[in-house]
């Protein structure tokens, strides 16, 4: 669609959309965050499944964040449960580095993904942090994926998009050119994503494939076939109950 766009000429629209600032990070402060999304948290509904026009011109940070770590579900369960104990920052030291609650094994590899964790939960509240400690691990899972999607729109974009259509086709199977064409379609968007390596594209598709892998989307086999997911009733109460309709829609790429 977008390369039809520039092939007609509307670079007026593209040139809107250009300015659009996308941040490709790797995160090490363990700090709270407020995630902004694709600028789509405030749809009414899920009709929609791509940022309009007006909504890239809010310039809302379009992150592509997880090159350093998949689900992580283990240490994610893990350190649910530290938050849930309110922890101050030696209390948190004490858990991740002496401790070792993540089982990891080295000290740089736990405060890595015990830092990815945590930013990843924080953009969710406690009663999604309660779901991740202490449901069973099929809706753990689920709960990890959407803060994950909350806290990654650049993922959460491609399953509403490019992988629902992949569903839609009845595809056999996730090809790495359907991430490819993604790719470049975002970043006719999104301008820094233009700038990005192949290596970090290559890593982002590898991540990407992997969390759809673990949270059941792709079947373990070379030919990463797509499977039928739904969203489990507490995971789907919660998302709609505080409004992650964005979420949701990612969620339900499948349907």
């Amino acid at each position: 669609m977008l390369q039809q766009w520039w092939s007609s000429g509307r670079v007026s629209a593209l040139s809107v959309c250009l300015s659009m600032r996308v941040t490709i990070q790797e995160y090490t402060a363990k700090m709270p965050i407020k995630s902004g999304g694709c600028g789509i948290d405030n749809q009414p509904g899920l009709q929609s499944h791509r940022p309009s026009l007006h909504q890239a011109r809010q310039g809302a940070p379009l992150l592509a964040n997880f090159t350093k770590a998949s689900l992580i579900v283990p240490e994610t369960q893990a350190v649910a449960r530290l938050l849930l104990e309110h922890p101050d920052a030696e209390r948190w030291r004490e858990a991740i580095e002496a401790e070792n609650i993540l089982q990891a094994k080295t000290v740089n590899t736990a405060k890595s993904y015990a830092n990815i964790a945590r930013m990843r939960l924080e953009t969710m509240d406690e009663a999604l942090w309660e779901i991740v400690a202490n449901a069973e691990r099929p809706t753990a899972t689920q709960a990890i994926l959407a803060s994950a999607l909350k806290f990654s729109p650049l993922l959460a974009e491609f399953m509403r998009t490019a992988l629902s259509d992949e569903y839609r086709r009845m595809s056999p199977g996730l090809e790495d050119r359907i991430w490819r064409s993604f790719f470049a379609d975002m970043s006719l968007i999104h301008g820094n994503l233009a700038e990005v390596s192949e290596g970090t594209q290559a890593k982002l598709r590898q991540n990407a494939y992997r969390i759809l892998t673990e949270a059941g989307y792709l079947a373990k086999n070379k030919a990463k076939s797509l499977q039928h997911v739904r969203v489990l009733p507490e995971v789907r109460h919660y998302l709609a109950k505080h409004g992650h309709n964005d979420i949701l829609a990612a969620m339900d790429c499948a349907h």
